[in-house]
């Protein structure tokens, strides 16, 4: 996936609003993708230093209860 640092930085801040929004922690996420990610990885796409994967992207729609559109902020 291609991506620049101001979209990194928006799907950053997307993803912590919307697992704040649905009461998890960046552990909680981190546990239920598939495979399983590293805690510190949740936290550099919060934070707009790397960006999921398309996969972990459609997983992450899943888990934060929100269409790829919402997630992605289209």
């Amino acid at each position: 996936m291609i991506t620049t640092p101001d979209f990194r930085a928006r799907l950053g801040a997307q993803l912590r609003r919307a697992r704040r929004l649905v009461g998890l922690r960046q552990s909680d996420v981190a546990e239920a993708l598939t495979p399983r990610v590293h805690l510190a990885r949740i936290s550099e796409w919060e934070r707009g230093y790397a960006a999921p994967s398309v996969e972990q992207l459609a997983q992450l729609a899943t888990v934060l209860d929100l269409s790829l559109d919402e997630l992605l902020l289209r």
